[in-house]
């Protein structure tokens, strides 16, 4: 008896580290070029987006009628769950789907028996896109659970969902409901969690494709990587779906050995943190190449403010915020750490053109730029406005993308720099044109004669 005992704790610590080995049995390159082999990309007009719609409001349902019915309250609190557009005319692949449902069916929880089932999957839709492969395996997968939850939810009240309840293997759940919920609610939770983050999971690659059908990667390079290890992210999506099928059967028989689902949750999470992070990333690309592409001819002044974000605008003698649509705009850029000398050159600079304001409409702009504003910083920063002539200020600039573009564009570095804004009359533009010690562009930059934009530059 104890020999019997003993012999069964060693197979379920076996099992329990199953999945671990899956993690480090091949590398990214080795599943990049498995994943390879068995794709022959061919069918472009499968409306796997509909299908998707579909699988995630079935798993959507299910993980929620869990999570609200505390595992054991069979209350259906389904009137909060936002309905989503499903098409009234779908083409299922259904067929299809039962045939994944079947190689994923009556598997032991083995690590092994894991990457053969993967693998075979893979070669049965290796005429699918990658996104594609990644939703109809987690349809077979949402057509079985969905049911088997679907039962449990109705044999109290059916009769004929509790036959066909029994006639699916679910007699232990249908004769003892609450203590087969109260010994498996664990196993549920982290279940339904891992089928979560592989929704999410397939939900940013469809993000990332959405945007690499829209955008160069010349100009977002992130894109390019991204795209590249879409086939990895697709890889653990469906060997997790096989796992979370061989869960779902174990629970179904209420069997005591299962699958340890942490390994394969800690690499969903990390993958759904990376293509979260590639997200981000690329976002913030396309939104530079959109910045730049708006301050080589922005519309107006304010247009170019905005995109920018200097703002809100202060005016340095009133503290009051201004707007400077009808203007002309000198930007001086500058750090912290500006010389009292240097200060002393600003003030006839700035008297010259407050005497000229009815000629030339220029108004400066303060647009000091620190790295991150602390409390020191704030300080450093009021004590040298306070020796500043009482121009305009954008106080706090903290934009990255904006500080990207005034190092990379206007090639600020550690000198202050001048950009001045030309209002074109005739239709209405704006044009940047910049000087500093290293960077100068023609003699009109600035409505200031040649001595006064040296001191000031």
């Amino acid at each position: 008896m104890a020999s019997n005992k003993k012999q069964q704790d060693s197979t379920q610590h076996a099992n329990k580290g199953d999945l671990l080995s899956v993690l480090t049995a091949m590398s990214n390159d080795q599943i990049k070029k498995q994943m390879c082999e068995f794709h022959v990309h061919t069918d472009k007009n499968f409306d796997v987006r509909t299908l998707f719609v579909v699988v995630k409001d079935i798993l959507n349902r299910v993980t929620l009628v869990v999570d609200n019915d505390d595992l054991g309250a069979k209350q259906a609190c389904l009137e909060n769950l936002e309905e989503e557009a499903i098409k009234a005319c779908i083409s299922l692949p259904f067929c299809t789907l039962k045939q994944l449902s079947f190689k994923m069916a009556c598997k032991a929880p083995n690590e092994d028996i894991a990457r053969k089932t993967t693998t075979s999957i893979l070669k049965k839709l290796s005429s699918y896109s990658w996104n594609t492969k990644a939703v109809l395996t987690l349809g077979a997968f949402a057509l079985d659970y969905g049911e088997f939850w679907l039962l449990d939810q109705l044999h109290t009240s059916n009769q004929l969902a509790k036959s066909v309840g029994i006639l699916k293997g679910m007699t232990t759940i249908i004769k003892h409901p609450d203590p087969w919920i109260q010994i498996h609610k664990e196993v549920i939770v982290e279940l339904n969690n891992l089928i979560k983050g592989t929704l999410d999971v397939i939900d940013c690659i469809f993000k990332l494709e959405d945007l690499y059908a829209k955008n160069d990667t010349i100009h977002v390079p992130e894109l390019s990587t991204a795209i590249d290890n879409i086939p990895i992210d697709v890889y653990w999506a469906i060997i997790t779906i096989v796992a979370c099928t061989t869960q779902m059967r174990c629970l179904n028989n209420n069997e005591d050995k299962k699958h340890d689902l942490f390994p394969l949750i800690e690499k969903i999470n990390v993958t759904l943190d990376v293509l979260k992070r590639n997200i981000e990333v690329c976002d913030e690309q396309i939104r530079y190449v959109k910045l730049v592409n708006t301050m080589r001819n922005p519309e107006k002044i304010t247009k170019a403010f905005n995109e920018m974000r200097f703002n809100p605008l202060i005016n340095g003698s009133t503290n009051i915020e201004v707007d400077i649509e009808r203007k002309n705009i000198i930007l001086f850029f500058s750090d912290l750490d500006i010389s009292n000398e240097y200060v002393s050159n600003l003030e006839p600079i700035y008297k010259e053109i407050s005497k000229n304001k009815d000629q030339n409409k220029y108004e400066i702009v303060w647009i000091p730029i620190v790295d991150k504003w602390t409390d020191d910083m704030q300080k450093k920063f009021e004590t040298l406005r306070s020796k500043m002539p009482p121009w305009y200020i954008v106080q706090n600039f903290s934009f990255e993308l904006g500080t990207k573009y005034i190092k990379e564009k206007w090639q600020f570095k550690d000198k202050p720099i001048v950009v001045a804004d030309e209002l074109t009359r005739d239709c209405g533009t704006s044009k940047f044109k910049c000087t500093s010690h290293d960077y100068h562009i023609g003699t009109g930059c600035l409505p200031l004669h040649s001595r006064e934009r040296t001191r000031i530059v």
